[in-house]
């Protein structure tokens, strides 16, 4: 296969240059994350800016000019203001010129490959710029995917070992995300990270939060750059016809409302489906072992507890009042992969389509059991430590998590369910009960009757509290 192409787009871009795309933008994205995380911007802005087009100019050699037009004039202007952070450094510049950047950046690109349907001076010209931003950045995140796909190397359906190769790709998708997992429950759960100290010491030294940090930083720069990079080097002619499209798809979409189903439902499913099934049982498959040993020391030692030795140096109270922001954190991740491999894999067959369910659905419930563990520490600590806003909020945010998860075990059996709908209705159900439930009624009554157990009450912070929760501390004034 010498070319993408899109039932829905007649565009054609060739596998070399899609691959050098990807490359480009993973290499611009690391180097953002090497110049900018953490970090005040200073001359970093001005070598980014230069590197960046470096790489912008090799992929569109071709769509420039050396003659006096706006489209430089608006280049000279990106250097100038990149320029800018290596000189000065009032706050306000600071702030502004990097929304400015962004947007000249964008026009700059636009006109340079020709993207624009109108002229630059003309106000109608806004609506290219906004079709840039969020079509163009937007609607081609996951094409990466297609592109490893249609590499030769991974792209050999007669070959025997095709399938060997695809459980190898899944695997080294697999390790990051081990990676980070691992790191996250040994940190959230002593015993589980005693088992797994040979393996989690070598990276004794890591600071969790940055790498997380990073990664987050380098996924999301790498998916718009590529995004927008792959819109660029559609060809030319392309542009209206895409919105043409978009628009008659509105249509369709507006008469299937009014009975008449003129879109395919099974076609647009296929046209979302980018995932390999092998290498997304792979992966799964990859997780869920680790879960279930995590899963395993749960049973054993948190709720069975007391009757099982834990690790020298360590009590169950400290063993057990630990990890809850930890496991909340991994329940998220599980929830978007849940998500993602339940609606953009590939069915080939109905074994896949049921393996893929069955793994999902382990996956639900090792996701439970840690929401589950992570309530059980969180109450541990407020025995301890006392009630707070932020203990509250965490608890109120574990069972909203876990009504998504019963929506996505839904989904992971009944395809047919528009998931984001039930999503958005319960988000907002939720969000006006925890308006009404009175936390602060909640945090002084409960710190209260902590108080009747323990003696132990945090007085100033209960004086913070506002006047909702007057009627409980009224009752506790006497005492």
């Amino acid at each position: 296969m010498s070319e993408f192409s899109t039932k829905n787009e007649n565009q054609t871009i060739s596998v070399n240059k899609g691959f050098f795309i990807l490359i480009t933008s993973l290499i611009i994205s690391i180097i953002f994350n090497i110049l900018f995380y953490g970090k005040i911007p200073g001359i970093s802005c001005i070598i980014f800016v230069s590197f960046s087009y470096s790489l912008f100019f090799i992929n569109f050699k071709n769509s420039f000019k050396a003659k006096i037009n706006f489209q430089n004039l608006v280049f000279l202007f990106i250097l100038l203001l990149s320029l800018y952070y290596s000189l000065f450094a009032n706050e306000i510049f600071t702030v502004l010129n990097v929304m400015v950047l962004f947007v000249l950046i964008l026009i700059h690109t636009m006109l340079s490959c020709e993207k624009n349907t109108r002229e630059w001076f003309q106000f109608s010209f806004i609506n290219d710029i906004l079709y840039g931003l969020f079509y163009g950045m937007f609607a081609y995140i996951f094409k990466p995917i297609t592109v490893l796909a249609n590499i030769k190397v991974f792209n050999k359906p007669d070959n025997k070992n095709n399938n060997v190769k695809k459980v190898f790709i899944g695997l080294i998708i697999s390790l990051p995300l081990l990676l980070i997992i691992i790191l996250l429950l040994s940190s959230a759960d002593a015993v589980f990270g005693n088992f797994m100290s040979s393996f989690t010491k070598i990276f004794k030294n890591i600071n969790m939060p940055e790498v997380i940090g990073r990664s987050f930083i380098i996924v999301i720069i790498f998916a718009f750059t590529f995004s927008y990079l792959w819109f660029l080097s559609l060809p030319k002619n392309e542009i209206n016809k895409n919105r043409v499209q978009r628009n008659y798809s509105n249509i369709n979409e507006i008469s299937s409302s009014n009975g008449i189903n003129i879109n395919n439902e099974a076609g647009l499913k296929k046209s979302l489906s980018v995932f390999d099934p092998i290498i997304v049982i792979t992966v799964l498959v990859s997780i869920n072992l680790v879960y279930l040993l995590f899963t395993m020391i749960q049973f054993t030692y948190l709720f069975g507890s007391i009757n099982h030795n834990l690790p020298q140096n360590l009590t169950y109270a400290e063993y057990a009042r630990k990890g809850f922001f930890e496991l909340v954190l991994v329940t998220l991740i599980n929830l978007i992969i849940i998500l993602a491999t339940g609606s953009f894999t590939k069915i080939n067959s109905n074994k896949i389509y049921a393996a893929v369910k069955v793994l999902n659905s382990f996956l639900v419930f090792c996701t439970g059991v840690m929401l589950f563990s992570a309530h059980f520490r969180m109450s541990l600590y407020e025995e301890t430590y006392g009630y707070t806003y932020l203990r509250i909020f965490t608890h109120a945010f574990m069972i909203f998590i876990f009504v998504l998860l019963i929506i996505s075990l839904i989904k992971i059996w009944n395809q047919k369910l528009v998931v984001l709908k039930y999503y958005i209705i319960v988000s907002l159900i939720a969000y006006i009960l925890i308006n009404f439930v009175n936390v602060d009624s909640i945090i002084a009554k409960n710190n209260i009757e902590r108080y009747h157990h323990s003696e132990e009450i945090d007085v100033s912070y209960l004086t913070q509290l506002s006047y909702d929760a007057v009627p409980q501390l009224l009752d506790f004034l006497p005492e």
